[in-house]
């Protein structure tokens, strides 16, 4: 098969960063459904969890976003990817 161009390239980072999300998400819910939270509302703690930890990985997320043609890229170069590892 020919190599296809997904447009996937650049967001290798942000799919780190998800991955970090839900595994701290899956092991807070975990951590409560041992300590006190019923069977029966740990879906409900891990929206919750997704939830309140979304606010620090918020700016994390737009960090690492690459910018697209047509946006202001941070190196001034329209329609460039930036490196989301480069300071």
């Amino acid at each position: 098969m020919y190599p296809v161009d997904a447009g996937m390239h650049g967001y290798l980072g942000v799919q780190a960063a998800v991955f970090v999300h839900v595994v701290l998400t899956l092991a807070a819910t975990v951590g409560l459904w041992w300590l006190v939270v019923p069977t029966n509302l740990t879906v409900v703690v891990f929206l919750v969890v997704g939830a309140v930890l979304l606010v620090p990985f918020w700016p994390v997320y737009a960090r690492l976003h690459p910018e697209h043609e047509g946006e202001d890229a941070d190196d001034g170069e329209s329609g460039t990817l930036r490196d989301p590892f480069e300071s």
